[in-house]
């Protein structure tokens, strides 16, 4: 068994997020000499857990082993209603430039977490670092459609590369969040956003605060808004305005806002038929406008 193999191996897992709990299972294995093998393990996230499968292949070239995949298996109390994933890990990218951005550019490229398997699997969107057939670097948001499955059965991936226009950071200012101004307060939000998390930040506004989370939206160009109770927040188009009645933004019972229909033509016989109206009609009317409608997570 080559030394070098096993800590390289060792490294891989727990850069991916698996910590080094495995390290002893992975050395039996390689001294066993088997050409392939795998490794179970479990996560926990609050109340959800998330079951990985990792795979180990034997290299024909060199007989090196390589940590090559996992599968992630969201779990549910209804085996029919789980969601499973499997991620392959990328090759570190081989570039002499140190510079800060290729750094980044470097730490996403290296396949995705643990971590952020299980917030793809949550439905959310990572920005990662990916390779295209040429093995040049770009970078894109990731998120998972469950609605489509490869010939594997694996669920098709959802790309918004930079050039789709999503731009984070200034997205970010459209909302009233407490100590954005902050460069380091800002990069530590940008950086978690990108992994997939759903963060908890604090809404402030004429003075008062309301603790809210958020999570990235590159999809439809925006943030995503739970109250603390995860109630999904119906959003305006400017976002950083409250409603006038209450300084908060409105519950939404989990689904996004769409601008509710104006009339534009208001001709006499229009206006006659609203006049004639009761005054209890119009209020009705008024609600039945208000209603908004919206695309669930």
């Amino acid at each position: 068994m080559e030394k070098e193999n096993l800590e390289s191996l060792q490294k891989a897992v727990k850069y991916a997020g698996f910590g080094e709990h495995l390290n002893n299972e992975i050395e039996q294995n390689l001294k066993t000499q088997k050409d392939k093998f795998e490794l179970a393990t479990m996560g926990e996230f609050g109340s959800s857990k998330v079951d990985y499968k990792l795979e180990f292949n034997q290299s024909e070239k060199n007989g090196r082993h390589y940590f090559n995949r996992y599968t992630a298996t969201l779990r549910n109390e209804n085996p029919e209603l789980e969601k499973s994933q499997k991620f392959f890990m990328n090759a570190v990218m081989s570039n002499n430039d140190d510079s800060d951005e290729v750094k980044q550019m470097k730490r996403r490229a290296n396949g995705v977490t643990a971590k952020e398997a299980f917030n793809l699997l949550q439905g959310r969107a990572v920005y990662k670092t990916l390779l295209n057939k040429e093995k040049e670097p770009y970078n894109a948001w990731i998120q998972l459609d469950f609605s489509k499955q490869d010939q594997y059965g694996n669920n098709e991936t959802k790309k918004f590369t930079d050039k789709y226009g999503f731009d984070l950071s200034k997205t970010l200012d459209n909302y009233p969040i407490k100590g954005l101004d902050n460069p380091e307060k800002r990069d530590q939000i940008i950086q978690s956003l990108e992994k997939g998390n759903r963060l908890q930040i604090t809404f402030e506004k004429e003075g008062k605060e309301e603790k809210m989370f958020i999570e990235a939206k590159p999809e439809f160009k925006n943030l995503d808004v739970y109250d603390s109770n995860f109630v999904k927040q119906r959003l305006g188009k400017v976002a950083t305005r409250f409603t006038s009645e209450n300084n908060s933004f409105s519950k939404s019972e989990g689904k996004e806002q769409t601008k509710p229909k104006e009339t534009t033509e208001d001709t006499s016989k229009d206006k006659n038929k609203k006049n004639e109206k009761s005054k209890e009609n119009s209020e009705d009317a008024e609600k039945k406008q208000s209603k908004k409608k919206g695309i669930g997570i």
